[in-house]
């Protein structure tokens, strides 16, 4: 690809498609925050069904259980990712995405 090639005008791919990279747009999609949307949906409909059943009474305390019972299993399946342990302790240090997620996932 640091050739130049004939098919686009001589143009060197490797250089051209380099100089745009800062160009292109981060693409924020991981498993981890594929799970977290599931897991937010999954929060979403329960508390709509709640809500459907019981009203507004207790809708607040159980959407707040609900979003925490998501979130701490996002954060177990987060935690499974054996390619974000720092050291030998196997203690899990979220790096990019996943330290993202961690800060907005709620811990009450």
């Amino acid at each position: 690809m640091n050739e130049p090639d004939p098919f686009y005008g001589g143009a060197y791919r490797g250089r051209e498609f380099a100089a745009l990279a800062s160009q292109v747009p981060g693409d924020p999609t991981s498993t981890s925050v594929t799970a977290a949307a599931g897991k937010l949906s999954e929060a979403f409909q329960n508390v709509g069904l709640y809500y459907q059943e019981h009203g507004e009474d207790g809708l607040e305390a159980y959407a707040a259980k609900e979003l925490k019972r998501c979130a701490d299993r996002v954060r177990v399946i987060v935690g499974r990712n054996v390619f974000l342990n720092d050291d030998e302790s196997g203690q899990n240090v979220p790096g990019g995405h996943q330290r993202e997620l961690i800060k907005v996932l709620p811990s009450r």
